[in-house]
């Protein structure tokens, strides 16, 4: 039988042996204390061979620290004025790590993650030229906008009428000077000898390029937004789509309209239309095929003397023929 070694007074890790106590399972057992101040019965194999180290907290507190090093790199990051150089060795005393960065000012700060997203500057004050009424170009500044990303933007309105939020080292170095429209004027430019500037033909071929590439326009997302574009033969050449026009049926009573709805603006999928022609070929529009002609509800009605109203009634929303609801609505008409 091996000599009882007496551990009393004896560290291990955070523990300190206070006495002996009574075996568990046949093995020797030492109460101690942890630095924390709790006691607890230990084995003392665990002791010897270094099995435990304390009442638990110690791999608490390395949890901890295991945590607040897993901090995001912000290396490289800008905060309004100032922009992030490096992490440094050096930490604050609750543990959070120091960023060192540079302010657009020039001075060096040191700032923690938490205080960055809230501080922009190192404490500085640039004073801001106020460009309220300034013209830049074809844009006039209204007032000030929302600051982006750290940097100044003013609200503006274009000679076309279009308001755009703009930032201010733009307006002011030149390299923005319109909401975007000055480039199709570019493209007028290229077709001016034709002569034909103010007429309501050109006018026509201009709103097609507006609506289809000019980002700014309200109707953009229903036309460009949607993949809608000019065809190459008119896009630069206004002569082309004059000819065109001229040859298939324009008159000053009519207006340019899609054939196909999802499909651009090309000759062969473009006609010359009424109003009323126009607002029965929308996405909204259902066709129905009658007496071998492709038609909309409303055309069909007018056809065949119903109230559209009556007829729209009787035709179900996933219905693709209207000839039972017309013999019915005719019948119907008899009998009264």
């Amino acid at each position: 039988m091996s000599k009882l070694i007496d551990l009393t007074g004896q560290r291990f890790g955070r523990w300190t042996v206070i006495e002996r106590v009574e075996n568990k399972c046949g093995r020797t057992c030492w109460k101690c204390r942890c630095d924390c101040g709790k006691t607890k019965d230990v084995y003392a194999i665990n002791l010897t061979r270094g099995l435990t180290q304390s009442c638990g907290c110690l791999q608490i507190e390395e949890l901890v620290m295991r945590t607040k090093e897993r901090v995001e790199d912000l290396t490289g990051k800008r905060y309004g004025k100032l922009v992030v150089l490096c992490a440094t060795e050096e930490r604050y005393s609750n543990g959070s790590i120091k960023w060192k960065c540079r302010c657009d000012c020039g001075k060096i700060y040191y700032s923690s993650s938490s205080d960055l997203k809230t501080r922009r500057s190192c404490g500085c004050k640039t004073r801001l030229i106020n460009l309220t009424g300034s013209k830049f170009g074809r844009l006039t500044v209204i007032g000030r906008a929302n600051d982006k990303k750290g940097k100044t933007y003013w609200h503006c309105v274009c000679e076309c009428g279009t308001e755009k939020e703009v930032c201010a080292s733009h307006l002011t170095s030149g390299r923005i000077v319109s909401c975007g429209c000055s480039s199709f004027d570019r493209i007028s430019e290229l077709n001016k000898t034709h002569g034909m500037t103010n007429t309501r033909l050109y006018n026509i071929w201009c709103g097609m390029h507006q609506r289809c590439y000019n980002k700014n326009l309200k109707n953009y997302r229903i036309y460009g937004g949607r993949g809608i574009t000019v065809c190459q033969e008119w896009l630069d050449d206004f002569m082309n789509f004059y000819n065109w026009a001229m040859e298939n049926g324009y008159a000053d009573n009519l207006s340019i309209d899609r054939i196909d709805v999802n499909g651009n603006y090309e000759p062969s999928n473009c006609r010359w239309a009424t109003d009323k022609e126009q607002s029965c070929n929308t996405r909204r529009t259902r066709i129905f095929e009658h007496n071998g002609e492709m038609k909309s509800l409303k055309q069909i009605a007018e056809d065949e003397g119903i109230n559209y109203n009556t007829l729209l009634k009787k035709v179900p929303k996933d219905a693709t023929e209207v000839n039972t609801a017309i013999y019915e609505i005719k019948t119907k008409r008899k009998k009264e």
